[in-house]
């Protein structure tokens, strides 16, 4: 089992004439197992090991000690979550991986199975927003009754004690080896037509299932769609339901403004009728995977801008920029287009109707090629 406390044993380093040093064992690091909620610590941003408040640098790797907040000694320990069934499960957090504009992201393994999971801890600068954690937590209990071979599988929530007794609500989810569709664009190259095809063939059955249970993302972009490996096979899977489009609910709107680049990261993926709504909708996920499926065949989304709010107005008036005819089949460049209307009754209706012309499209190109 993984264990963020060890025991520091003597070391012995050999300098110029063979003269020999031994650094003394360290007093100073602390056990997570044994640190109250009242006792100040310091954390290694590096390794992530823990100090007492008099540390400045940590013994290992010299890093800058920081001063640890009451949910990083909390994540240090194991955690425990209700499973849909009604039984629990403990994990433990084995390393960060990231921080996303919602959430604080985890690798963990289940302190019983071993079993590796990813473990995503609502930000902490929305704990204190208590109707984004209530929507957090009503989010995560829709995404948690979602089963779909295109959809990250969420197997757990449950909260953990933040600064001055409040709670930040989780999520245990499946862990999965492959990349995020955003590192398949760059500047070098582009996913071909047909592996565009492939992968939003798979994120419409995740949406058709998704919408047919009235759970709407509201969030999709590049970063929340995953290409999972398995069995030499790619698996597109759609990640973060349920959450972001429940965090807007009942905003008003100049809030829902100020809103758009700490929990959307950007306005690049959100529908026109989102402005007028102010609430995400079946159709306007679509829109999303239009924006998207046009990134990954021109290399640059539909609309881009200094600002979020010029690109909200580009999403209401203005057109995107043509395909290039020579690397974007007319089929498929009419059916992204189809998506990006900005009228939602003159897009594709549902996701199962989009994926069936996607399909159409697929088997016509490989036919023609």
């Amino acid at each position: 089992m993984f264990k963020f406390f060890q025991n520091r044993a003597s070391k012995k380093k050999k300098s110029k004439g063979d003269m020999k040093i031994e650094l003394k064992k360290t007093e100073l690091e602390l056990d997570p197992q044994t640190i109250s909620s009242e006792t100040k610590a310091k954390r290694c941003p590096k390794c992530n090991r823990f100090f007492a408040v008099q540390a400045v640098i940590c013994d290992f790797d010299s890093t800058l000690l920081m001063l640890t907040k009451n949910n990083e000694v909390e994540l240090a320990k194991p955690i425990t979550g209700s499973r849909l069934d009604g039984n629990t499960m403990e994990v433990l957090c084995s390393r960060r991986l990231g921080k996303g504009n919602l959430c604080d992201v985890y690798e963990a393994f289940d302190t019983s199975t071993q079993d590796r999971y990813i473990v995503k801890v609502l930000s902490e600068s929305l704990v204190w927003d208590s109707k984004s954690a209530k929507r957090f937590v009503q989010g995560a209990k829709a995404a948690h009754s979602l089963e779909h071979e295109n959809i990250v599988r969420t197997h757990s929530i449950g909260t953990v004690r933040a600064e001055r007794g409040k709670s930040q609500p989780f999520v245990v989810c499946e862990y999965l080896e492959g990349k995020q569709l955003n590192e398949l664009i760059t500047k070098e190259s582009l996913p071909s037509v047909a592996e565009v095809l492939d992968i939003f063939d798979g994120v419409c059955a995740a949406l058709e299932y998704a919408h047919g249970q009235e759970v709407v993302h509201g969030d999709l972009k590049p970063t929340n769609i995953f290409l999972a490996t398995t069995g030499g096979n790619v698996v597109p899977k759609v990640s973060d339901f349920a959450v972001a489009e429940r965090l807007f609910r009942e905003l008003e709107w100049d809030k829902v403004c100020t809103m758009t680049t700490s929990i959307y990261g950007c306005s690049t993926y959100l529908a026109p009728d989102f402005i007028d709504a102010r609430l995400p909708t079946a159709v306007s996920d679509i829109y999303s995977v239009g924006c998207m499926m046009y990134e990954c065949l021109t290399g640059a989304p539909p609309f881009t801008g200094g600002n979020d709010f010029v690109v909200i107005l580009a999403h209401r008036d203005a057109p995107p920029k043509p395909f290039a005819a020579d690397y974007t089949p007319k089929e498929v460049a009419d059916l992204v287009l189809k998506a990006l209307e900005k009228d939602p009754r003159k897009r594709w209706q549902s996701a199962g109707e989009m994926g069936q012309a996607i399909r159409a499209a697929k088997k016509k190109y490989l036919t023609m090629s």
